[in-house]
């Protein structure tokens, strides 16, 4: 037997060479196999892949290979969330929303878990094969369905709770904006934007208001996830400062007065001031200091006071009493003045 024939593929071919025997008088027969090889080709072996490409999922199997059996998602750095998401080659490439360009599934369809990143798998004739990660496919509706939770609130501030949706890329940024009903027709509108590592607090609000408030994700370039559904959150009303008493300080002070003769103590009295006179004080303060008289003045006037022709006693030494005696008399009194 001799022949040859040439076999063209882009793909590798596996090649066997059978022999059968017939004998027709004694009717027996016999098949041999002469070889069985996979005869490769110098093409490079398909890099296979499953990815996101204008909101669908866009897959690259070889085609010298038969299908995969199964597909499976798996949710990288999730303790709670590990179960994968399981879907068949015919399942990928189907989807509910029609295009021109595209027939595979739309990212929307695929139960995502909030912003985590996927391996891809695939599992063909019994054997499991890592693709490629697929980086958060889920951000742009991982709030869909969620409302924020308020954690404390002020007169003029809102701090929220983080929601669990696995936000860890900082390429990723929220948004927050609210609405508060101020009187008919009037609004006061306020919106925040956050960073991954960024408290969620709103400030700069009206105090005493009722504000309607929803979120969404967004990314630099422009895109943005689907509005969370709308949550209320209200502040505190503002509470007056209680008022500040000043205390006034009374001062006292002492006035101290010398009286020197016998002529001003005797007009003490009309020295003493009077609660409720204005000059009280300054009678005090410019009383004039009147000088003693001279002994002479002193004697010739008692000696007028002698009757004539009478005697004048001795007195152990004290004659003219008067004469001599200078009235020096200091009387301290104080008085009290509020200031």
């Amino acid at each position: 037997m001799a022949g040859r024939k040439e076999l063209f593929s882009d793909c590798g071919a596996e090649f066997s060479l059978h022999v059968e025997y017939d004998k027709h008088e004694k009717s027996w027969s016999r098949k041999v196999t002469v070889f069985n090889q996979f005869v490769s080709t110098d093409r490079e072996a398909t890099e296979e892949a499953i990815f996101v490409e204008d909101e669908h999922l866009a897959l690259i199997f070889d085609f010298c290979l038969a299908d995969p059996d199964l597909v499976e998602f798996v949710p990288l750095n999730a303790v709670d969330h590990s179960v994968p998401i399981q879907m068949t080659p015919e399942e990928v490439r189907s989807s509910k929303y029609v295009s021109e360009l595209r027939t595979s599934k739309h990212v929307s369809e695929v139960g995502w878990v909030g912003c985590m990143d996927y391996e891809v798998r695939i599992h063909r004739g019994g054997q499991v094969k890592e693709l490629n990660q697929l980086r958060h496919p889920g951000w742009k509706t991982a709030l869909n369905g969620v409302t924020l939770k308020v954690l404390t609130s002020t007169n003029d501030s809102i701090v929220l709770q983080k929601p669990e949706i696995f936000w860890e890329d900082r390429a990723i940024k929220m948004e927050v904006a609210c609405n508060g009903s101020l009187a008919e027709g009037e609004f006061d509108s306020v919106e925040f934007d956050f960073e991954v590592d960024e408290p969620l607090e709103l400030t700069g609000m009206m105090s005493n208001t009722e504000y309607e408030c929803a979120a969404r994700l967004f990314k630099d370039d422009g895109s943005s996830s689907e509005w969370s559904d709308v949550w209320s959150a209200d502040t505190q009303e503002t509470t007056e400062e209680p008022e500040t008493t000043t205390m006034t300080t009374t001062t006292t002070q002492k006035t101290t007065t010398t009286i020197e003769t016998q002529e001003e103590l005797d007009n003490i009295d009309n020295l003493i001031p009077r609660f409720g006179e204005d000059s009280a004080d300054d009678s005090l303060k410019t009383l004039p200091k009147q000088a003693a008289p001279p002994l002479d003045d002193l004697g010739a006037a008692a000696s007028s006071t002698i009757a004539p022709g009478t005697s004048t006693p001795r007195s152990s030494g004290n004659l003219n009493f008067g004469s001599f005696l200078v009235v020096s008399m200091t009387l301290l009194f104080t008085t009290t003045g509020f200031f």
